[in-house]
């Protein structure tokens, strides 16, 4: 009767290891969900951080751009003020030409 008792504390100490080591499979199982779960939600924050910055440097180019246009277009203005006070200049020219001309003649 002592060997059965024997095998049957070894069964029971056995069945005792193994339900141990099931529960510590399911806590270490777990705690990866759990980890698997923040490493996820930090990489979707990255993500947004990522495309927040994206926007606010496309916002800032935008800008610059706009910026530059503006330049463009006041050089353009001046240029055409330019170009209008020097054909007012060239009309003056030439009839102080004409004027020369038409006395000599």
């Amino acid at each position: 009767r002592k060997g059965v008792d024997s095998n049957e504390a070894a069964l029971v100490v056995a069945a005792a290891i193994a339900a141990e080591w099931k529960r510590a499979d399911e806590a270490i199982a777990a705690e990866r969900k759990g980890d698997n779960e923040a490493i996820a939600a930090l990489r979707r924050r990255n993500n947004e951080i990522i495309a927040e910055k994206m926007s606010l440097v496309i916002a800032e180019e935008k800008r610059i751009i706009a910026e530059k246009w503006r330049v463009i277009a006041e050089e353009e203005r001046r240029l055409d003020e330019a170009q209008a006070a020097f054909a007012a200049m060239k009309k003056m020219h030439d009839a102080e030409v004409a004027a020369i001309e038409a006395a000599i003649a």
